[in-house]
């Protein structure tokens, strides 16, 4: 019986261990898109603010006209 015993506790003992590793690339993944996502928002941004700050400036200079 006690061998029994202990062929179930080792393969429980592989359930948990393949659960943990699971979750952690899972968990890895997740962070590591968020970060993707916030790079590309930012790289997205910068021509848009530039198209703006030109913008802006043109308007300033025909209101100085």
């Amino acid at each position: 019986m006690d061998i029994k015993f202990e062929s179930q506790q080792q393969q429980i003992n592989d359930l948990k261990t393949m659960f943990f590793w699971g979750f952690g690339i899972m968990i890895t993944l997740m962070i590591f898109m968020l970060g993707y996502m916030i790079y590309d928002r930012r790289t997205a941004m910068h021509p848009i603010r530039e198209k703006a700050d030109r913008t802006e400036n043109n308007l300033q200079s025909l209101i100085r006209a």
